[in-house]
């Protein structure tokens, strides 16, 4: 039986010092796939380097999103951090070691930042989101705002100029 060239599809990576992205699926792919809501994009990412940390982002307004993180490679200690202020956890965080021995997955609810930092090198990293990415609507957080205390494992030793510039918590917030 023949299979026809429409299936296949070469994935578009792009990369910089801290590994490869790569955008698997949108809203521009056939299908739906949900977990409560439509998913909007799947997201693949690998990380060459031990300590590289991405984050802490969120999106605002009606970009707010939620996501499902799977380590699909390595180790990563992924962080959530409660953004909702009417929220009795409001500025509490949540950290836990993500790897595929431990079959575990961290669930990023709306109105929550999340960013990780790579245990091991060249972890791969699989994301879901049910919303798309807004460039305009794109925040952060210093991943050590001395207000949130968040307890890394190590210090990382790769970070974007733009996680690295991001403001403190309450800065960040307006």
């Amino acid at each position: 039986m023949l299979i026809r060239n429409e299936f296949l599809r070469n994935r578009t990576d792009f990369s910089d010092e801290r590994g490869t992205f790569s955008k698997l699926y949108g809203e521009s792919n056939s299908g739906n796939i949900s977990f409560g809501q439509p998913l909007a994009q799947v997201n693949y990412v690998k990380n060459s380097k031990i300590g590289t940390l991405r984050g802490l982002h969120f999106q605002t307004e009606s970009f707010s999103e939620s996501k499902i993180i799977h380590c699909l490679q390595g180790r990563i200690w992924d962080v959530i951090v409660d953004l909702r202020p009417e929220s009795a956890t409001f500025k509490n965080w949540l950290g836990c070691e993500l790897s595929p021995e431990q079959s575990n997955f961290m669930l990023v609810p709306r109105g929550f930042a999340h960013g990780y930092l790579t245990l091991t090198a060249d972890s791969e990293v699989l994301y879901f989101s049910d919303n798309k990415f807004s460039i305009e609507h794109e925040r952060g957080i210093k991943w050590n705002d001395p207000e949130l205390s968040i307890q890394w494992p190590d210090e990382p030793k790769v970070i974007s100029t733009k996680d690295e510039n991001w403001p403190d918590f309450h800065q960040g917030m307006k």
